[in-house]
């Protein structure tokens, strides 16, 4: 972010968006984000449903929790 001074939105669903990228510096930010283990939209076993998740300790740590998120998402 600091290399390629892009603006960071984050989001609800606890999303980093990386906006306003150069497009000549796109394929270098990729390459940063597939070594660092953060982002490969081609891996099939990444599926949509897993894309969703969020980082919610759930049951029993948080009162608000509907779900056990330990059991439905190891």
């Amino acid at each position: 972010m600091e290399r390629y001074q892009c603006p960071v939105i984050f989001t609800a669903q606890q999303n980093v968006l990386l906006t306003e990228i150069d497009p000549s510096a796109k394929d270098h930010i990729e390459r940063i984000l597939f070594r660092s283990g953060l982002a490969d939209s081609q891996k099939p076993e990444i599926y949509d449903l897993m894309k969703d998740h969020m980082a919610c300790p759930a049951l029993p740590m948080c009162g608000l929790a509907t779900t056990e998120a330990e059991r439905i998402t190891p």
